[in-house]
């Protein structure tokens, strides 16, 4: 959580960073001043980009690290007609479980 907070400060930070320069570089007298300006607001602009990927992978990490409610806690849904459906999917039958018969490789001397 605390990593959150930093982010979204620097992401902030950035942002205003960004709209400074931006605001600089129409200001500014001379061409050279310009594109000085409009280089730092593309770097603010791209570190911005940046700590929204950091933000996007640590919620990612934070939902990794808690998955929610295991199978056994999730609640059964009724479905329309009152009986409660299936908790699973059911059982493969026995055809479905059976192991394939190894096939002789015809490259290979018997």
């Amino acid at each position: 959580m605390e990593d959150d907070l930093e982010t979204r400060a620097l992401r902030r930070t950035q942002a205003q960073r960004e709209e400074t320069e931006r605001e600089e570089a129409r200001r500014s007298p001379t061409d050279d001043e310009t594109a000085q300006h409009d280089r730092r607001a593309d770097k603010a602009e791209y570190l911005k980009h940046k700590l929204e990927q950091r933000a996007e992978a640590e919620r990612e990490a934070d939902e990794a690290a808690d998955p929610g409610p295991g199978p056994a806690e999730r609640e059964v849904e009724e479905p329309a007609g009152g009986e409660p459906a299936p908790a699973s999917a059911p059982a493969p039958s026995e055809a479905e479980t059976d192991e394939f018969e190894p096939v002789e490789d015809p490259r290979r001397p018997g």
